[in-house]
């Protein structure tokens, strides 16, 4: 029984001592919560007229290209170039075998002495029919005075029929030999004509075989880089066999495409007199351009439409087909602000420091800029962009408007 009566004692004494220690607690303080302020970096909005930079990826590419193909029917025996070689106007490319063209040239000219010999004989037999004429009339004349006489004799029975047929037989001969020179007279102008036209005939295929024996030696038509070499020493080239393909350095231009929403702008400056400049990089050596006009035709499903570029300093490191990061100068913007890429959200927002806080407003990017030191900064400008202003250029994941910052020296 005692041990029950402890046992009840010390429950009870713990249940004092807990309700004793719940009514002398101190209430707790309720916990406030402080608003994080984040740390950015800043710079003062300042307003100039500057020149946008266009960067743009283009392609070089070769107007002016020349693929040599053969024009006879030639064994290969000597190619002294490679591709990629630099060959100026007039150097040989490549020589074909000319023992058959040279038989051709022969053959051509033994025609023509042939055609010239022709001509000759024709001249004299004019000559000699001329020369013959007066005496084919006489003899005529003569045959036919003898016929009269001979049929007069006949009347007077001194001669008889025979002597008067052969009498006539020989004017219908001599009547014809004349007549047969007479032809020949009337007919020689276009007999002549006739030897004439197969001499130019012959004359021409004769020049072709010459300009063939010139065809067998493939020279550069301009001064310009080896772009293929599509046959070997020792094939057999047929007309019309493809040989060499080589390109103008000096005509070289860089195609781009220029995005839809610069169109307008670039459009304007190329009518004005002193266009549109642009520069690259290429091996080492600065490229120099000028935006020359646009592409005849836009390209399916393309944001923008091509530029072409004349290369005007530099076009000797570049190859066909050789991309480059283009940078084009666009006119002078007034009233802008360059900021780091850093500054902007999407493509059109970036942030004003208002009262500690973060201010989102809407911004139009007009292109890119590098300043002295070289850096690429972004060209923008917006309505609420003044001079003065405090600009956001730290970029923070969880940015929003009315966001708690705290600007550190930029």
């Amino acid at each position: 029984m005692k041990k029950i009566l402890a046992a009840l004692l010390v429950v009870a004494l713990g249940v004092a001592a807990v309700f004793f220690l719940i009514k002398t607690r101190v209430p707790a303080k309720p916990a406030v919560a402080q608003e994080k302020t984040w740390t950015v970096t800043t710079q003062n909005t300042q307003l100039q007229n500057l020149p946008p930079l266009l960067r743009l990826y283009a392609k070089i590419e070769a107007p002016r290209t020349a693929n040599l193909s053969a024009s006879i029917n030639a064994d290969v025996l000597e190619i002294p170039v490679r591709e990629g070689d630099t060959v100026a106007k007039g150097a040989v490319l490549g020589r074909l075998e000319q023992t058959e063209i040279n038989l051709t040239l022969q053959q051509r000219a033994a025609d023509i002495a042939e055609i010239e010999a022709a001509i000759e004989g024709e001249k004299q037999r004019y000559a000699n029919n001329l020369s013959a004429r007066p005496s084919e009339q006489k003899l005529l004349k003569l045959a036919r005075n003898a016929a009269e006489r001979a049929q007069r004799l006949q009347k007077q029975q001194v001669a008889s029929d025979s002597v008067v047929d052969e009498a006539l037989q020989a004017v219908e001969r001599q009547t014809l030999t004349l007549s047969a020179r007479e032809l020949q007279i009337a007919n020689y102008p276009s007999t002549l004509e006739q030897l004439q036209a197969r001499l130019k005939r012959a004359k021409a295929q004769r020049d072709l075989a010459q300009l063939d024996v010139q065809h067998s030696l493939i020279t550069a038509p301009f001064n310009g880089i080896v772009a293929k070499v599509q046959i070997a020493v020792g094939e057999r080239a047929r007309v019309g066999t493809p040989l060499f393909s080589l390109y103008d350095t000096q005509a070289l231009e860089a195609r781009a495409q220029i995005p839809e929403r610069y169109l307008g702008i670039v459009s304007g400056a190329l009518q004005q007199p002193a266009g549109l400049q642009a520069s690259a990089t290429a091996k080492g050596q600065n490229i120099a351009l000028r935006l020359d006009r646009f592409a005849g035709a836009v390209q399916a499903n393309s944001g923008g439409t091509d530029a072409l570029f004349q290369i005007t300093e530099g076009a000797e490191v570049l190859r066909l087909g050789l991309f480059l990061a283009v940078r084009l100068q666009l006119p002078i913007e007034t009233q802008v602000v360059a900021v780091p890429y850093e500054a902007i959200y999407g493509s059109d927002s970036l942030y004003l420091l208002v009262e500690g806080r973060m201010q989102k407003i809407r911004i139009e990017r007009l292109g890119e800029y590098e300043n002295a030191a070289g850096n690429l900064l972004a060209l923008v400008r917006g309505s609420e962009l003044q001079a003065g202003k405090q600009m956001v250029i730290t970029h923070l994941p969880n940015a929003m408007p009315g966001l708690k910052v705290q600007a550190v020296t930029p």
